[in-house]
């Protein structure tokens, strides 16, 4: 099993669960034990704190990536890469807590009337931002040593595995919801700490290893990929959170985290996408450091069909239990129906592009990237702006799925007139049918009582799409993988 395969199987791995756990956090336990207002607290605070970080990475995380091969090393030192990545660290911690105490006067202000929640807990954004910043960085390295399914764990199921303790201080009474934002905090920047504890114990953060025998153009090339690299990030990044900060300055913080609850179930379409996403990086970084074109058309075009067939999977699966989601959510929560629906199609699109996004930036178009992303994140503001005073919760939902295609159909024709690699093949509309036909079958199954009802049903898709996908063989890796569990359960010969 090759290293993407192996980080990525890990990767799923801890995603899936770190999924289930944010499930229960996020979409069941947060939304009855807490607020509108609280959930959209919480949310606001998060999409700041996310998009501060990313601008204040100063795009070390996209260095990691596309320039470590230039630095690495057998003996770990990788001619003083960490003490570079040290130093970005430490400007961009200054930039983002100079941005802090310099705007913290305009976010209590633009938000004493419709967030006063907001206003109140503004200071939680110092540690949140410093946390996330740290995390992206150190998530980029992770990624360059080919340990992503590590920094998954760390952030995507341990940090949520704290969060859920505190959901359950606070649920029997033992902390109150002052103290538990205090608690979630801590669970926020445990990954960072650990995380970096971890690379001095395997011997892979050397901050004392000196800048040597390096290309004479390098610093050059770092200054340009960490410029173009924090544009792009910091613009991908609003993307996914622009929305919940201009809700709650057009409609107010209860409506936000309607919206986030409606937003994160749409999100749950991406998890087959994020470990691909994360250790097909660095190889697509090394298939076009070493010219090897033919190597990045392959982890595109089967990738691409992969993530095409999970997204359509989990999309199923979310429409078809619309109605069992909407019985655990408190009553008020079924305002973000459509939105759910919109929001989870965008992520649909964002699942069809695949690892176009890679392949531009890690490319030597990763300049263009960072012009297509500020026009998208401008596309989205200005949509937003003008939808979400005529359509709420839906004209967001709609502003993302906007963004989304005019990203897909973009990106799709540029990297086809760019590289000559066309990923779709009829596999995909062959796919898009199986999932309009499941989906239709689901519809004649009588509704049951709440628990009966979502496992037979997803049992059902499950089955129908294993079935699917193994009978008219459209996916060589997903087949393998099927054959394989069947071998496990005696249900197939060797």
């Amino acid at each position: 099993m090759g290293v993407i395969a192996r980080q990525s199987v890990k990767g799923s791995i801890y995603n899936y669960l770190g999924a289930a756990v944010a499930f229960l956090n996020t979409l069941f336990l947060m939304p009855i034990l807490f607020s509108t207002n609280q959930v959209g607290l919480i949310n606001v605070l998060l999409a700041i704190s996310s998009m501060v970080a990313q601008f204040s990475t100063l795009g070390v995380n996209y260095v990691n990536i596309r320039l470590f091969p230039y630095f690495k090393t057998k003996d770990k030192y990788h001619k003083g890469f960490a003490r570079l990545i040290l130093i970005f660290s430490i400007a961009g911690i200054a930039i983002s807590t100079s941005w802090f105490f310099l705007f913290k006067g305009n976010i209590i202000s633009s938000n004493i009337e419709k967030a006063p929640l907001l206003s109140e807990n503004v200071y939680y954004l110092i540690p949140m931002i410093i946390a996330s910043l740290t995390y992206l960085i150190l998530d980029g390295y992770f990624r360059s040593i080919y340990k992503a399914s590590t920094s998954i764990f760390f952030r995507e199921l341990f940090m949520r595995l704290l969060i859920f303790f505190g959901l359950m201080l606070y649920k029997f009474n033992l902390i109150d919801f002052q103290n538990f934002l205090n608690y979630y905090m801590l669970a926020f920047v445990s990954p960072s700490i650990i995380m970096f504890a971890y690379l001095i114990r395997i011997g892979e953060f050397k901050v004392r290893a000196k800048f040597r025998d390096l290309p004479p153009n390098i610093w050059r090339l770092v200054a340009s990929v960490a410029f173009f690299g924090m544009i792009s990030g910091f613009t991908n990044i609003s993307i996914m959170n622009m929305d919940k900060f201009l809700i709650s300055k057009y409609l107010d913080l209860s409506s936000a985290g309607i919206y986030a609850v409606s937003f994160y179930f749409g999100t749950m379409i991406l998890i087959p996408g994020k470990a691909v996403r994360r250790i097909s990086s660095a190889v697509i970084s090394e298939g076009f450091q070493n010219n090897d074109l033919n190597k990045v058309k392959m982890v595109y075009v089967k990738s691409n069909l992969n993530m095409f067939i999970g997204g359509l999977i989990l999309f199923v699966f979310l429409w078809a239990n619309i109605h069992n989601i909407l019985r655990i959510l408190p009553p008020e929560y079924a305002a973000g129906k459509w939105a759910i629906f919109i929001i989870a199609s965008a992520f649909v699109l964002n699942m069809i592009s695949g690892l176009s996004n890679q392949v531009i930036l890690y490319s030597s178009a990763y300049r263009l990237h960072s012009f297509i992303m500020l026009g998208l994140l401008a596309i989205l503001i200005v949509s937003n702006i003008i939808l979400i005073p005529k359509m709420g919760l839906e004209g967001a939902a709609l502003a993302t799925f906007i963004t989304y295609l005019i990203d897909m159909l973009f990106k799709w024709i540029f990297i086809w007139r760019k590289f000559n690699i066309q990923p779709f093949q009829w596999k995909h509309f062959f796919i898009f049918l199986i999932a309009v036909s499941i989906y239709a079958l689901s519809l004649l199954l009588p509704e049951l009582s709440l628990i009966p009802d979502m496992i037979i049903r997803s049992a059902g898709i499950g089955i129908l799409f294993i079935i699917g996908i193994r009978v008219f063989k459209l996916s060589d890796d997903l087949n393998a993988i099927i054959d394989r569990a069947l071998e496990i359960l005696h249900l197939k010969s060797r």
